[in-house]
């Protein structure tokens, strides 16, 4: 039993009031009740949305580190497309860049080494044909020093 008592001055009373513990507690129990599960279902959402967030970024991410791990093991054609968020599509646009450039390089560095091998080998190739004459001696006989500047060549 919960009461209270006020004394009135005007007339020497004093007022009381008494009510049993339960029908004074019960309203206030409920309210905080139904606070509680307000708040929590609050932090329930906002736990899914953001656990969303992070699995659909973190998917896109992944895109991008797919397409890293193929460029490195030599696909340079790998791209990571089009993305949904700023961020991401700012990732994904300088990725592609930095991935076409290299593939741009890549070529020209592979069309650098064919050339320079053809042109390599063209003077090679007199070369050696300039020493199977000397070494057959169709220009003339070989002197001791041409025969020793010769046989280095060949093991060149």
């Amino acid at each position: 039993m919960l009461a209270a008592a006020v004394r009135i001055d005007s007339g020497g009373w004093t007022l009381v009031c008494a009510k049993p513990r339960e029908v004074v507690v019960a309203p206030i129990r409920a309210e905080v009740w139904t606070s509680a599960a307000f708040a929590f279902g609050g932090l329930a959402l906002s736990a899914g949305f953001v656990g969303w967030i992070a699995v659909s970024t973190g998917r896109r991410v992944r895109a991008a580190a797919i397409a890293a791990d193929a460029i490195a093991d030599g696909d340079l054609s790998a791209r990571v497309g089009p993305q949904q968020s700023r961020e991401l599509q700012t990732l994904g646009s300088s990725f592609d860049a930095m991935a076409a450039r290299v593939e741009h390089l890549v070529a020209r560095q592979r069309g650098f080494a064919a050339d320079a091998s053809h042109q390599l080998r063209t003077p090679l190739t007199a070369l050696e044909g300039y020493g199977e004459l000397l070494e057959d001696e169709i220009l003339g006989p070989l002197t001791g020093e041409q025969r020793d500047v010769l046989v280095r060549l060949r093991t060149v």
